[in-house]
């Protein structure tokens, strides 16, 4: 028997969909160009993005979203790669 412990905070992290990186990338991108929250809210309404909870976006939904992926982003920064701490083989008897 083979006796493994690995611990790390990484492990509880919910993986990011598709959807919600293609957003927040194309918000990213539309902020680095010089647009405003409002101007990237009526773009995204008017393309192929549909928000998850209401029938179109509004510049707070598009700030709330790039905030909380920054937010995210800084967090698993300062979060170490799993460590393993122990491995041993047991002797079954």
């Amino acid at each position: 028997m083979v006796d493994i412990e690995v611990t790390s905070p990484k492990l509880w992290v919910l993986p990011l969909t598709s959807s919600q990186i293609e957003k927040y990338n194309y918000i990213k991108e539309k902020r680095d160009e010089g647009y405003f929250y409002y101007q990237i809210s009526d773009m995204m309404n008017e393309s192929n993005f549909k928000p998850q909870r209401t029938d179109k976006f509004t510049p707070q939904q598009v700030w709330g979203l790039e905030f909380k992926m920054e937010k995210r982003l800084k967090r698993l920064d300062k979060i170490k790669n799993p460590k393993i701490l122990k491995i041993s083989i047991l002797e079954k008897k």
